[in-house]
C-alpha cells in the first residue's frame, strides 16, 4: 500500500505543478507599466495629452471637491 500512496502523491504533485504553470501563463499579461520603469512611466504620463477631466459642479461654491483627470497613454 505504501508504494501506491507514493505513486499517488507523486502524481498529485505533478498535476498540481502543471495546473500552477498553466494558471501562471494565463495570468501573465504584459502591460505598458511592466515594460518600463516607474520613473519612465511618470515622465511619459506627464507629457501625454489629457483624455478626460471630471469635476463636480459644486466644487466652486463649496470651495473643495474632487477632480479626476485621465491621460491617453501610448500602447
Amino acid at each position: 500500500m505504501s508504494i501506491d500512496r507514493r505513486k499517488r502523491q507523486k502524481k498529485l504533485a505533478k498535476k498540481k505543478a502543471k495546473r500552477k504553470a498553466v494558471l501562471s501563463s494565463k495570468n501573465k499579461k504584459v502591460s505598458f507599466s511592466d515594460r518600463i520603469s516607474r520613473s519612465q512611466a511618470i515622465i511619459i504620463a506627464r507629457n501625454s495629452p489629457i483624455n478626460r477631466c471630471f469635476v463636480r459642479k459644486s466644487i466652486f461654491p463649496e470651495g473643495i471637491g474632487t477632480a479626476i483627470v485621465s491621460r491617453q497613454m501610448p500602447t
